[in-house]
């Protein structure tokens, strides 16, 4: 009861950056990280780890010779998430929208992003800069996930991925996770 109330405070002092007031449930978790494939080693990318518990998931069914870079702007969360032991996981203290300052990873070189990033509290311009960073780093057929309460930025979702599809799951409150292919490459769309 302690630890939830903890919780609670937490997110809610930080509600602008966590866009929640708890942490999300494990029917989201389980939702959410459905693409990552524990047969097969992924680079796996992670916007807002938060608390930890969907990283704690992800971790628990990934491939041992996967990797997770898991991005968080609250230093209070940070430092929890490095409690974590678990080798195949880097935490990054960042804003997400520094995605290529702090992995300086290749186009097409990502397999699996999962995103709790609050897209409510981004800008337009955040929120379009940071589809077309997720869209160049994924692979052709990778995929990524978002957490979203509203279904309001689904269409700007489509625009990068147009074979985007949404799930209701059981959460408080309620969410949508957001599956998100990237296609082929020349079967894109164009988001502009």
């Amino acid at each position: 009861m302690w630890k939830s109330l903890k919780t609670v405070v937490s997110f809610t002092r930080h509600l602008t950056e966590t866009g929640a007031f708890s942490e999300t449930s494990r029917f989201v978790e389980r939702e959410i990280s459905k693409h990552v494939d524990p047969g097969v080693p992924q680079y796996i990318l992670e916007y807002g780890a938060g608390h930890g518990n969907i990283t704690r998931h992800i971790l628990s069914k990934m491939h041992p010779e996967s990797r997770l870079v898991s991005f968080e702007i609250n230093p209070d969360f940070c430092e929890l998430l490095r409690k974590i032991n678990d080798p195949r996981l880097r935490v990054v203290e960042a804003p997400v929208n520094e995605v290529f300052d702090s992995v300086v990873p290749e186009e097409g070189s990502v397999d699996v992003i999962i995103s709790s990033v609050p897209f409510t509290f981004l800008t337009p311009a955040q929120r379009i800069d940071l589809l077309e960073k997720s869209a160049f780093l994924l692979r052709p057929g990778g995929w990524m996930s978002q957490v979203l309460y509203l279904l309001t930025h689904f269409p700007l979702f489509k625009r990068f991925f147009p074979a985007a599809t949404y799930k209701w799951t059981l959460n408080v409150p309620p969410a949508y996770v957001y599956h998100c292919q990237h296609l082929a490459v020349g079967s894109q769309q164009s988001a502009l």
